[in-house]
């Protein structure tokens, strides 16, 4: 098959969700919503800090399938932790 055929969308944000959370940087981050359109990845959400907000944005773009990510996180310190 040509190799060009584009990972189906649902695939490439499930791996973007995937690698936020094993990313020790991001693996306490609440729900991001993440779109995947034309290989454009929009992220939603909030973060805990400026420093996650840059390591999801590059976790995001290392993922196979996306060729931009608009970065749309919110720094909120008070975002709820899925850390216990």
């Amino acid at each position: 098959p040509p190799p060009d055929i584009p990972v189906q969308q649902e695939e490439v944000e499930n791996r973007i969700r995937t690698r936020v959370g094993e990313d020790p940087r991001t693996a306490d981050l609440p729900h991001l919503n993440v779109e995947v359109n034309d290989d454009v990845a929009d992220i939603r959400g909030e973060v805990h800090s400026e420093e996650e907000r840059q390591a999801v944005e590059e976790i995001a773009s290392s993922v196979e399938g996306v060729t931009e990510v608009r970065n749309l996180l919110t720094v909120n310190p008070d975002a709820p932790s899925r850390r216990v």
